[in-house]
């Protein structure tokens, strides 16, 4: 576990990163822990999308989707990009 320190100098997505593997803890090492853990975290994502997204949210959304079917490697790219900015992405 990272220290406090370390937590505050986190950068957004490192943060949900560490959130992601708090969660994941939390059931203990059950088969499909990453799975439950990734579905709370984008249970509450749209709720926030839809919330505070305005009428076109779910646009944002699809535009997302239709990202990671139809060039993975781009997501990639900007997944790597926001977990550690300043990095050269190859």
């Amino acid at each position: 576990m990272q220290n406090e320190a370390d937590c505050c100098q986190a950068n957004p997505l490192q943060k949900v990163d560490q959130l992601y593997a708090e969660l994941v803890s939390h059931y203990d090492n059950a088969k499909d822990g990453e799975i439950r853990a990734a579905a709370k975290l984008l249970i509450v994502a749209l709720e926030k999308l839809q919330h505070h997204g305005g009428p076109d949210w779910m646009c944002l959304v699809n535009e997302y989707i239709a990202l990671i079917n139809d060039n993975p490697r781009k997501f990639d790219r900007i997944i790597r990009s926001q977990r550690y900015p300043g990095t050269s992405q190859n």
